[in-house]
């Protein structure tokens, strides 16, 4: 069988004299397709093209929601701004639609950072704005730019959660790089770990057989836990991969 196609949504830079190019270019870090390339699978990198959504899900056996600095309107959720914050309304547009498509399948789905917090909202969830004016006492919750790899806090696994399942551990240390996170949990969205200040660290579907948002950066492989949720993901993928070609063998006349 081939490997297995994943897609990994993309960030986009708006032109500038003084980046890549004076036009508008998408990226992405390379850590997120390195890892899936060494784990097997094949990365597919999706520009935001919302035509091409139902196709993407057709050739696909999981989606990564990347990370980003962009945060997400608060006004999609249903709250005022409490203070200005980079957003990125395209980039929005586009990953809610894929998820909203995606999660009508049972397709595995891994959120990671941004893409934790986009898939709490787009299943009916609100956020947390920015953690330093909104939560007393916050932990750093920011690894220094040079190193964003780097081990920042402790984080307590709740014992009936996926990921538990995944990690075998109730406390684990991560990196850390966000300013947001989730504050009123969506539809089926879960709890699965939580930092010593109150700031949930991770959730997941309750309905599926692998929807999990981290807010750590598992891709940058800073401990043996952030290989062992990407080893889960791909399980999970070639699962469903073996899935779906039964379902094809079996309609064949």
């Amino acid at each position: 069988m081939q490997r297995p196609i994943i897609l990994i949504t993309l960030d986009i830079q708006y032109g500038s004299k003084d980046g890549y190019s004076n036009r508008d270019w998408y990226c992405l870090r390379a850590d997120y397709s390195r890892t899936i390339r060494d784990l097997g699978g094949t990365p597919f990198l999706t520009p935001y093209s919302t035509p091409s959504i139902k196709h993407y899900l057709e050739i696909a056996d999981g989606i990564i929601f990347s990370g980003s600095d962009s945060n997400i309107r608060p006004e999609t959720y249903g709250e005022k701004p409490i203070k200005k914050l980079l957003y990125n309304e395209l980039r929005f547009n586009f990953e809610s639609i894929l998820m909203s498509e995606a999660l009508k399948t049972n397709i595995p789905m891994l959120g990671i950072c941004a893409g934790e917090q986009l898939m709490n909202v787009v299943c009916g969830g609100t956020l947390i704005q920015h953690i330093p004016e909104q939560i007393p006492n916050a932990l750093n919750h920011k690894s220094t730019d040079a190193n964003r790899a780097e081990l920042v806090h402790n984080i307590t696994i709740d014992k009936n959660t996926k990921l538990f399942e995944i990690i075998g551990e109730t406390e684990i240390v991560v990196n850390s790089t966000h300013n947001q996170a989730v504050k009123t949990t969506g539809k089926n969205i879960k709890i699965s770990a939580t930092a010593k200040d109150g700031v949930h660290e991770a959730i997941e579907h309750t309905n599926k057989e692998f929807c999990i948002g981290v807010e750590w950066h598992p891709e940058l492989h800073s401990s043996k836990h952030d290989t062992k949720i990407f080893t889960a993901f791909m399980e999970a993928v070639k699962k469903y991969k073996q899935n779906k070609y039964d379902k094809f063998i079996n309609h064949m006349p």
